[in-house]
């Protein structure tokens, strides 16, 4: 999941500086995680996941300081640190 992270990261250009212990939101993405096996469903699962940020996050995605991916049995579960 370190490398999804990274990507996401880099896709939307997050410096990942937090000093905050707790997220301020935890967003689940059902069954995300079975999808995450090559570069075609990993560009797509991207998009996704900007998207589903955009609309939780109502477009404050400059907000983010720090965001991690981790899976929870099928499930992507991505934590947000925001400002």
């Amino acid at each position: 999941m370190e490398k999804i992270t990274d990507k996401i990261v880099s896709e939307l250009g997050i410096n990942q500086m937090s000093n905050k212990l707790e997220p301020n939101a935890k967003i689940v993405l059902k069954y995300f995680a079975l999808l995450y096996d090559d570069e075609i469903v990993e560009f797509s699962l991207l998009k996704a996941i900007r998207n589903r940020l955009n609309s939780e996050l109502c477009n404050n995605i400059r907000k983010v300081t720090k965001i991690e991916a981790f899976q929870d049995g099928q499930d992507l579960v991505l934590a947000v640190y925001m400002r």
